[in-house]
């Protein structure tokens, strides 16, 4: 899992004691440099005496710091420069925002992550976390498809010391009660599939599918029933009508979730031999 070089876009204002604890949460990833990028035309000296002290603040916890300044639109110049410096991931501190503050102003977050090839790691502080302990449970959203061999590199990293892993899968309901009995049982074959793949690197794996008209709110709602610390998912960039609702949730997941959430961007061109192919993927999905 190659998550040692982080770019962090800071807007001047975050708070200290919540990025302490999100630097705390990058330690899991073995996280060693933290690249500060601003993006303004200036910067105010209060902005300036701020970026020292989080410079201050990330040096004193072990991380490698460096600050750049960019100029233009704010998402653009995140992930063009996250191109350029050859970081390995986004993160970013998750601030609540209106839907009116949304509508008016955009979404950052949503945008990098719409834009980006890169993971984007958005930072919301889990009630049951302990930094002594790591991460206990970890939950990865699958959508049972191509990305599931990029995104278990990442599960079965020695670096992401979880106990638990909780593979789930949100899908729609098929037509009728055979065909839904036949998807049911080719996702739940593909989680068996998963979960051999990552034994050794838990103690427990739990496999869990649902159905739904909202696949965000059946992640959501199965992340706070099973209390994991942290979500995985993948973002899909594929055309098909289903693809599209997981690349829809992707961008909305973070903002909703009740904990930390790591986007993986999508596989779906030169893999050859894969353990799934589109064809699969399609009779997966839908039966």
């Amino acid at each position: 899992m190659m998550l040692e070089n982080v770019l962090f876009p800071v807007e001047g204002n975050e708070s200290t004691a919540k990025l302490a604890d999100m630097a705390g949460f990058l330690k899991i990833f073995n996280t060693k440099t933290i690249s500060l990028l601003w993006v303004g035309s200036k910067k105010k000296e209060k902005n300036t005496r701020f970026f020292e002290e989080l410079k201050q603040l990330f040096s004193d916890l072990g991380f490698e710091t460096d600050f750049v300044q960019r100029n233009g639109a704010v998402a653009d110049q995140i992930v063009q420069y996250a191109g350029e410096s050859g970081t390995e991931f986004v993160c970013f501190a998750y601030k609540r925002k209106s839907p009116l503050k949304r509508a008016l102003l955009g979404d950052v977050v949503t945008d990098v992550i719409r834009l980006s090839n890169l993971p984007v790691f958005v930072y919301k502080r889990p009630f049951s976390f302990q930094k002594t302990k790591g991460v206990q449970r970890v939950m990865y959203a699958t959508g049972l498809s191509a990305t599931d061999i990029k995104i278990l590199g990442y599960l079965k990293d020695k670096n992401l010391k979880a106990d638990e892993l909780l593979l789930f899968h949100a899908g729609e309901r098929a037509p009728d009660p055979a065909a839904e009995a036949k998807r049911i049982e080719r996702a739940y074959a593909r989680l068996g599939e998963l979960e051999q793949q990552c034994r050794g690197a838990f103690t427990r794996i739990d496999k869990k599918e649902a159905v739904g008209a909202s696949i965000t709110r059946a992640i959501v709602s199965q992340a706070k029933e099973s209390g994991v610390d942290f979500i995985i998912a993948g973002k899909s960039d594929k055309a098909n009508a289903f693809e599209k609702m997981i690349g829809a949730t992707a961008e909305s997941l973070p903002r909703k979730s009740p904990c930390p959430v790591l986007i993986i961007p999508g596989i779906y061109e030169g893999i050859h031999g894969a353990a799934l192919s589109d064809r699969r993927e399609d009779e997966a999905y839908h039966g």
